[in-house]
């Protein structure tokens, strides 16, 4: 059974779950790693509180089963559903100009 529009939506509700997505769309290996490893102001406010991350972001993600995440390793991969969000993610990155706001 697929996941539906209103949960992509409610995963898509947070700029830090849109990171994580996006980072997957586009390389997905190991994207955390990524996003914690710089040290720009930008990936700084996107990693802010960590706690945050891996208590309410990750968990969702992980739950709608876009993200495979194993908390042990803070590895996070594509999970099983995430060919049912990746076109209407794809969709909003390719057209983020148009997007008022923070996309990512």
């Amino acid at each position: 059974m697929g996941v539906g529009l209103e949960e992509m939506f409610d995963a898509l509700g947070a700029v830090q779950r849109r990171r994580v997505l996006v980072e997957l769309l586009e390389s997905p290996e190991d994207p955390l790693r990524g996003i914690t490893d710089s040290e720009t102001e930008t990936e700084a406010r996107f990693v802010g509180d960590t706690v945050r991350m891996a208590h309410v972001h990750l968990p969702k993600l992980d739950d709608y089963g876009f993200i495979d995440w194993n908390e042990d390793t803070d590895v996070v991969r594509t999970g099983e559903q995430f060919d049912e969000i990746e076109p209407l993610l794809d969709l909003l990155h390719r057209n983020q100009e148009r997007i008022p706001g923070d996309w990512v």
